[in-house]
């Protein structure tokens, strides 16, 4: 009986996904507390001092987004201590666990492992999902809360549990908690509920969609509002509280560039699926003439193949213009990027990075099983392997220096 949960245990023991995900892990990791420290990461941890003990709200501490980073930026620092490895540790974690998250998403949705396998891949070894997963910013947090409630929201629309919508709920209101980016989950989740019931045929069904809304707007509000704990014990009421909000919207919608050495087009969201797009934070020299950075980058053969991935595969009809559940996520995860008036900084593309790996995954699978082609396959996923390779000790901090640093130069402004 033993032997037999044994092996039993062992054919559910699935090592594709662990080996992702420990690729995932040793990318994010690696080097983690020795890559320089840049200025808003420094930042991020003092306004997070602030806020737990006294409710203040720094004025250079990203104020202008909701509260919950300073959570877990103070557990990581009771956790691990005062230092780099700390102040970086959920992101990363955040990031790993993001593939994961990304793998379950995508066999739900498409039923395909072969394309699960290999769209978590492609998030593990992205470039702009793992550099900013080794800093002490929110989008990797963000992007782990959007597909865990995008996820749930999933089981819940085809195996209706009230766990399953708390759960979606939950995971929307944090990831609300972080950033208003993930606003654009809520109207997805509605178009989806409603898509789908036209898809089968069947009267709308308002007692559930009203749950629905209910439960997103009464969950995800309270948890967002819980947040501001601290802030609300210095005696603040809470019409103070919607000025305060009022305030930070206007702070969003008028942000300037600022300062960072940027790629001419980090700003302009359609043109990353075209262009190299890099964000340069931070240059450290170091001994002799090596240097240090923080950078992020995107991986410009996967992100390239995104656009004529998605038209392939609406095409080849192996993918439903409006009803697959990843198209709307994408649709609506990355339209109010590109019609916003303001500069759209390319750290706000990480929580689009999973639908981009999922594109190209599901078209380079449709390729190999196609006889002529499979060579093709292999070779492209060998192209997007040497881009990462080239471009990792920049992104993770390393020393650069001699005819490496000189060959980086053709592509980023060191």
């Amino acid at each position: 009986m033993k032997n037999k949960l044994l092996k039993k245990g062992k054919q559910n023991f699935d090592w594709g996904v662990i080996s992702i995900f420990l690729i995932a892990g040793i990318l994010r990791f690696f080097h983690l507390g020795e890559q320089p420290l840049f200025c808003d990461e420094a930042v991020h941890n003092i306004a997070a001092k602030y806020f737990l003990s006294q409710g203040l709200l720094s004025l250079f501490g990203h104020w202008h987004h909701p509260p919950f980073k300073y959570y877990y930026l103070r557990l990581a620092s009771y956790l691990f201590g005062e230092g780099l490895f700390a102040f970086r540790f959920f992101s990363a974690l955040a990031g790993a666990l993001s593939v994961l998250a990304l793998f379950f998403l995508v066999r739900e949705v498409v039923e395909e492992k072969e394309i699960a396998y290999l769209a978590s891949f492609l998030l593990a070894i992205d470039l702009l999902h793992t550099s900013m997963s080794r800093i002490a910013l929110e989008d990797a947090v963000l992007t782990f809360f959007v597909l865990l409630a995008s996820l749930f929201y999933y089981k819940y629309i085809k195996r209706p549990k009230n766990l399953t919508l708390f759960l979606s709920s939950l995971f929307f209101g944090l990831s609300l908690a972080i950033k208003w980016q993930a606003l654009v989950l809520f109207p997805a989740f509605i178009a989806y509920f409603i898509l789908e019931n036209i898809k089968r045929k069947e009267r709308l069904n308002w007692g559930k969609l009203m749950t629905v809304l209910l439960s997103f707007l009464i969950i995800g509000f309270c948890i967002y509002v819980v947040t501001y704990f601290p802030w609300f014990q210095r005696g603040y009421s809470f019409f103070e509280w919607l000025r305060l909000q009022a305030m930070m919207g206007k702070s969003v919608a008028y942000l300037s560039l600022g300062e960072y050495r940027v790629g001419t087009r980090v700003y302009q969201p359609l043109k990353w699926f075209f262009f190299p797009s890099y964000i340069i934070f931070f240059i450290e020299e170091s001994s002799g003439d090596n240097i240090q950075a923080v950078v992020t980058l995107t991986t410009y053969f996967l992100w390239v193949l995104t656009l004529p991935s998605l038209l392939v595969l609406l095409w080849k009809r192996k993918i439903k213009p409006f009803a697959n559940y990843l198209l709307l996520l994408f649709i609506f995860s990355f339209l109010p990027l590109v019609i916003s008036s303001r500069p759209i900084f390319l750290y706000s593309a990480t929580a689009v990075a999973p639908f981009v790996c999922y594109f190209v995954a599901h078209f380079l699978y449709f390729l190999f099983h196609k006889p002529k082609l499979s060579l093709f396959v292999v070779g492209y996923l060998g192209l997007i392997l040497l881009n990462v390779f080239f471009f990792y000790p920049v992104i993770s901090g390393m020393l650069m220096g001699g005819t490496y640093k000189q060959v980086l130069s053709f592509f980023l402004p060191f």
